[in-house]
């Protein structure tokens, strides 16, 4: 997890030696050179082929940059594909090359971020040329549409005066952008991957950031490795915030392994509180059910979004997947069955069917369950451990024909497999 936004000058470090790099130099690798004003803004046109060099911008005819330099930071958007036989064909094509080339010839973010940071330019410059950016990478503008959606939802999901923790493009720019157009001004967004930037922890305490920390002390966090993990400024920074306790602080859904903070924490819509229950289930249930809203994801096929919009989307299906999870453990099968329906709505999740045959089954209602797992194997995601666990779960409902049937299957495509042998002989015997 590179963040791009450290405090690294001078060659970009090859990715096989990230953790080296960071023992040595104690810091991460990213994108900001010594003179801003070089700095590269990266965009693909050469498709998504990894590229092997340093700066590819400097001599590679065949587009911008490489697929690994877009990616070298969290808050830089997807880089776009186009196929060789689309460039030189496709008049549109020429259209979008040229339009990303003007634009990103015009600014470097680095640039950007630094000016805004020092009070040199407007917060809004960020937002003026992310929309640009953006509906160039999103050409369909639902894309657009329902990105915004997912923010304006995440941010209805923050507490009053909350700071809320955000992991990278689609949950920073998205939700900086609609607090420009007055939506929940009182929640102070803090960029995990930014927050490794001196003058963005300085800008932000302007900004009412209540970390009580001074420029000596800031300087003296670095990154570290504790055990095989690194632990970095950032994240130091958010452990303190914490701790310090002045202003609630949430985590987006989308921020990787929040638990590395050491604290208890709870679901509550599309954030997460500190707290002792699993699930924040009244306030989650509320604003799932009552206050978000999803017209412009559902208003088109979710599969015809950009993969990045889809996998966002999939939030809302891991939501109302663990209030079903909730009702399950308090018996309310019923009700934890209409909580799978509406995840899947969002996402065809194998697990989603799995388990909602399973409770079907606690139902006592094998026909619903039988039914519900003829839909899962039609599913392409499904694997072999999972049609083990199905065959298991015919079993213990008393279906070992079908447990056995399943297992057959399996074996035409893994004769080698000994515990699915002993299974099949085991359900026979039983029969």
């Amino acid at each position: 997890f590179i963040d791009g936004m450290g405090d690294y000058s001078g060659d970009l470090a090859p990715q096989s030696d990230f953790i080296s790099w960071i023992k040595e130099h104690k810091s991460l690798p990213g994108w900001q050179h010594k003179k801003l004003e070089e700095n590269k803004n990266f965009a693909s046109i050469r498709g998504k082929r990894i590229f092997v060099g340093e700066l590819p911008e400097d001599y590679d005819g065949d587009g911008l940059v490489s697929l690994s330099s877009t990616m070298l930071t969290f808050i830089e958007p997807e880089p776009f594909s186009l196929s060789h036989f689309v460039l030189f064909d496709n008049n549109d094509a020429h259209n979008v090359v040229r339009e990303f080339v003007q634009l990103y010839r015009g600014f470097n973010w680095p640039l950007i971020f630094t000016q805004v940071w020092r009070g040199e330019k407007e917060f809004s410059k960020i937002c003026e040329i992310w929309e640009k950016e953006i509906k160039l990478h999103y050409r369909n503008m639902i894309n657009f549409a329902v990105l915004l959606e997912f923010n304006a939802n995440m941010l209805k999901s923050a507490p009053k005066n909350a700071i809320l923790i955000t992991n990278g493009d689609n949950d920073t720019y998205p939700a900086w952008y609609l607090q420009e157009r007055g939506v929940r001004k009182d929640v102070l967004i803090v960029n995990r991957s930014l927050f490794n930037l001196k003058e963005y922890v300085q800008f932000l305490q302007k900004k009412g950031l209540p970390l009580e920390i001074s420029e000596q002390e800031l300087d003296e966090i670095k990154h570290k490795k504790e055990n095989s993990n690194i632990i970095t400024k950032s994240d130091q920074l958010i452990k303190l915030l914490a701790e310090q306790n002045k202003m609630p602080v949430v985590f987006s859904v989308t921020v990787y392994n929040p638990e590395r903070f050491g604290y208890s924490l709870e679901l509550s819509g599309l954030v997460y509180e500190i707290g002792e229950e699993d699930v924040d289930f009244v306030r989650t249930h509320d604003l799932l059910h009552k206050t978000l809203s999803f017209d412009k994801l559902l208003s088109v096929p979710i599969d015809s979004l950009s993969i990045h919009i889809q996998n966002l989307s999939k939030n809302y299906a891991a939501v109302a997947f663990q209030l079903s999870i909730v009702l399950e453990k308090q018996a309310k099968y019923e009700e934890a069955i209409k909580e799978i329906e509406f995840a899947k709505r969002f996402s065809d999740e194998p697990m989603f069917y799995y388990k909602e045959a399973m409770l079907y089954f606690k139902l006592g209602k094998k026909d619903m369950a039988d039914s519900t797992l003829d839909k899962l194997f039609e599913l392409h995601t499904i694997d072999l451990g999972l049609k083990k666990e199905i065959a298991e779960l015919y079993y213990e409902n008393n279906m070992k024909e079908a447990a056995i049937k399943i297992l057959a299957e399996c074996l035409k495509d893994n004769p080698a497999d000994k515990e699915i042998l002993d299974l099949i002989k085991k359900y026979q015997e039983e029969l």
